[in-house]
């Protein structure tokens, strides 16, 4: 088993199920010192998907899912590693109550900025609000311009 974060689409539990049946949420956590772009542009999305570029003083929400290494593998595919749109990182992150812990995130390889589409921006803000992610992170989710 392993610790992933997801920041992206993959918050949505649902979509998460779909990808990954042995996935359980763990806890939520904080990427402290990055934010939230959207770096890659994907035809089958219509827009822009997620990244976690570097950008000191500021923060990205997720969720730490707990999943099997089968599936982790799994997720490698739906993320595109082998066609390097996607890499595996081990990031330290913070949970609610102060405390570090390790999960691996998917890096994109960036190409640009790209608006994400309705659709996509969508999995992320109904899987914040599933989790359960600040209100305020919850609102700037809301606030982003899309591509359609």
């Amino acid at each position: 088993m392993v610790l992933y974060f997801a920041f992206g689409s993959n918050l949505d539990f649902r979509q998460m199920r779909s990808r990954c049946s042995s996935a359980v949420t763990i806890t939520t956590a904080s990427l402290l010192n990055h934010k939230l772009a959207f770096t890659r542009f994907a035809p089958s999305r219509g827009g822009g998907v997620a990244d976690i570029p570097p950008s000191e003083g500021d923060r990205v929400e997720g969720v730490i899912y707990e999943i099997g290494d089968d599936d982790a593998f799994r997720l490698d595919e739906f993320e595109g590693v082998a066609e390097e749109c996607y890499e595996r990182k081990q990031l330290r992150l913070t949970l609610p109550a102060g405390e570090i812990i390790e999960a691996f995130a998917y890096k994109a390889i960036e190409q640009g900025e790209f608006a994400p589409s309705t659709a996509y921006i969508g999995h992320l803000i109904s899987g914040a609000k599933y989790h359960g992610l600040s209100p305020e992170y919850i609102a700037m989710l809301e606030a982003i311009k899309t591509a359609d």
